[in-house]
């Protein structure tokens, strides 16, 4: 790709960002609709095109007895939030109809939070962690099959962990707008949307997200 057309590929994220504020689709926000990773690495998942529909779209020949070490050998200190949460997310979709399976993905995840974040890395294991517990919040509002019980963690408290050290994460900002998207929390979620959005010009990959995520 030349630099003019990479230029011109950003310009045209951006301009559809500009545009960008209220929700763009339907249904539970962490779960229904896919997030655009481009070419990265992620569990492998099959077509989402369908939306709502495909939700749980999972690959029916993935061994999911590795699904926990997957998603672990995925979610690297080097790896961008917005791959973090489609990673997330599908592993969800593929625990959602197995408890153990389930808690086992949260415990892993909540065994690699330290109490007080104080590096980045620590910083995105504090949000792995809350993203997950608020992905199966959402989960069981659906009225899928109890998994763990997250009723007594608050998500968004570890995911503003990570934004104390990195607050000028576009995708941890983007992150955190769709997890206050509800009326209880909607001036946090103006907030996130409004930082997210200024950081997005020099992040293409937030900028297509949020312009998929929220439209006018």
């Amino acid at each position: 790709m030349s630099r003019l057309t990479s230029v011109a590929h950003v310009l045209g994220s951006l301009a559809l960002l500009i545009t960008a504020a209220k929700p763009a689709i339907a249904g539970p926000p962490l779960i229904c609709h896919p997030f655009d990773i481009g070419t990265a690495r992620s569990l492998p998942f099959g077509n989402t095109s369908q939306g709502l529909r495909d939700w749980q779209a999972t690959v029916p020949s993935y061994d999911r007895s590795k699904l926990v070490a997957d998603t672990l050998g995925l979610l690297t200190p080097m790896t961008p939030v917005v791959v973090r949460m489609e990673t997330l997310r599908r592993a969800s979709a593929y625990s959602a109809d197995d408890t153990t399976l389930a808690t086992r993905l949260l415990a892993a995840l909540e065994d690699r939070v330290t109490a007080a974040p104080r590096t980045p890395a620590e910083g995105l294991a504090s949000f792995d962690y809350g993203y997950l517990v608020e992905t199966y919040r959402q989960l069981g509002q659906r009225g899928v099959a109890a998994m763990a019980t997250v009723s007594s963690v608050d998500g968004y408290v570890l995911v503003k962990a990570a934004l104390a050290l990195m607050p000028d994460d576009a995708g941890l900002q983007f992150a955190a707008a769709l997890i206050t998207e509800s009326p209880n929390t909607r001036a946090q979620h103006a907030a996130h949307l409004q930082k997210a959005r200024a950081m997005a010009r020099a992040d293409a990959l937030v900028a297509r997200n949020l312009a998929t995520h929220f439209s006018n």
